[in-house]
């Protein structure tokens, strides 16, 4: 009752409160125990991913955590990193920086393709991935690092094939064009750019045949086309072609086509071949035109030779009887008219003797005959 009296506690209350300090004991032995366990385990975790990780403060740019990986990918050790800003790692041609980096993340994940510099000054392509998150006082970036060393490579190697395409077929006199599979045009070389006037801006992406073929080709494209796409096949492919195509400015260009039918991606595409062959048609319509020029000059000549001595002869009997028979004489009229239409014919003889070009005219029935007055003139009259 005295120790009651004086205000101490009783044995009884110490022993309790001994009891619940131990409990409490035991509870953050327990707690800290399972932390260094969780410790472990995230350690464990963080350490054996096959990435790069950092864990950066978001406001100061100061490296907080790094995991071992980063010592396999570029030469450093992890506690010469903490504390040190992000920007060491990544070689600065990139003009990357942490402004760069806050404003990607504060929209969402960001990824990034850089270069980054290992301890001992190597640049290595990394793909960078990172996302903010809540941290201990405020907010973290979680940065992954993986090499992307081969895929760099395999990039390269395809822009390099890619450049080496572009330049084949842009060396190539033919023209050179591709269809997609939706029929649109995905690549036309420089030939074929200049052939129908357009820039690769203008032309890439457009319907191949609305924009190139004449109308008069719809109905067989509409009908052909879904069976292209689902086959690759086509009564145009593999078959040397004769057709029209249709400059920007609206004019009718012939070509000499060439098609073919390629898988991509498991999509059939048609790649065409194709010549202006206009100078081609010129020179044909030109070889005909001089061919039926030989024809009628020889038959003119031959039409000459031939009528020109019974017309004299008859022209030469019809004055001889003229000057003989008296002007009074019935006969004497029809005379005259005979000699008239052989001066005629003679005048026409004369003209396809001159024939120097092949010009026609309308005649009945829709038919065409050679024009002697044009066909005969010579050049300069007219």
């Amino acid at each position: 009752m005295g120790a009651n009296m004086t205000g101490k506690p009783s044995y009884k209350k110490l022993e309790n409160r001994i009891k619940l300090l131990n409990e409490e004991i035991r509870i953050l032995r327990k707690t800290d125990g399972l932390l260094q366990v969780s410790e472990k385990k995230y350690r464990t975790i963080f350490n054996s991913s096959p990435d790069a990780i950092l864990i950066i403060q978001a406001i100061t740019g100061e490296i907080i955590d790094a995991n071992k990986t980063i010592c396999k990918i570029l030469g450093y050790d992890v506690k010469d990193l903490i504390g040190k800003h992000f920007d060491i790692l990544f070689h600065h041609a990139d003009d990357f920086s942490k402004e760069d980096l806050l404003r990607k993340v504060n929209v969402g994940d960001a990824v990034f393709n850089i270069d980054c510099k290992g301890a001992d000054n190597t640049i290595s392509p990394m793909e960078l991935t990172a996302r903010m998150v809540p941290w201990i006082n405020g907010q973290a970036i979680i940065v992954t690092l993986r090499d992307a060393s081969e895929r760099r490579k395999i990039a390269d190697a395809l822009n390099e094939s890619r450049q080496v395409f572009i330049a084949l077929g842009d060396s190539a006199k033919d023209a050179i064009l591709m269809m997609d599979n939706e029929g649109l045009v995905s690549y036309m070389n420089k030939s074929a750019l200049a052939i129908f006037g357009y820039s690769k801006e203008e032309i890439i992406g457009l319907p191949l045949h609305e924009t190139l073929a004449p109308s008069e080709y719809a109905g067989d494209y509409t009908r052909g086309f879904h069976h292209f796409k689902t086959t690759g096949q086509g009564p145009a492919i593999g078959k040397p072609l004769e057709v029209k195509a249709l400059h920007k400015d609206g004019m009718v260009i012939p070509v000499e086509l060439s098609l073919s039918a390629v898988k991509i991606l498991d999509r059939w595409h048609a790649i065409g071949i194709l010549r202006d062959i206009s100078g081609r048609k010129q020179a044909e319509e030109d070889r005909i035109k001089k061919e039926k020029l030989v024809g009628v000059l020889e038959m003119a000549g031959a039409i000459c030779h031939e009528l020109n001595q019974p017309l004299h002869v008859i022209g030469g009997y019809s004055e001889l009887l003229q000057l003989k028979m008296d002007k009074n004489d019935q006969l004497y009229s029809k005379l005259k008219i005979i000699t008239e239409q052989v001066a005629k014919l003679g005048a026409i003889t004369a003209k396809l003797s001159k024939i120097t070009t092949y010009k026609t005219r309308k005649y009945v029935g829709g038919k065409k005959i050679i024009d002697i007055d044009k066909s005969a003139k010579t050049p300069g009259h007219h």
